[in-house]
């Protein structure tokens, strides 16, 4: 299992001052909201308000159960 980093954490954003070749992340849980780059993010160790993003449970699976798709648009319907 690979090591998690802070920008494996839900609370992980990024900024929308962001830009392709530069991207500025912040913790959205900190009081002060610091915009770094995405190398502080990797090295800095996750804090003990970590949300895992990459967790592969399948919860959805349990509260929403699969029922039968119906099709949007009856197939008598022509709409011209």
């Amino acid at each position: 299992m690979k090591k998690k980093t802070c920008l494996d954490c839900l609370n992980c954003k990024v900024s929308a001052r962001s830009t392709a070749n530069c991207r500025l992340c912040f913790c959205s849980l900190k009081d002060v909201q610091e915009r770094h780059k995405e190398p502080y993010w990797l090295a800095k160790t996750p804090c003990e308000d970590f949300e895992d993003m990459t967790d592969n449970r399948p919860v959805s699976r349990i509260l929403f159960p699969a029922k039968k798709r119906l099709p949007l648009l009856n197939a008598r319907t022509n709409r011209n």
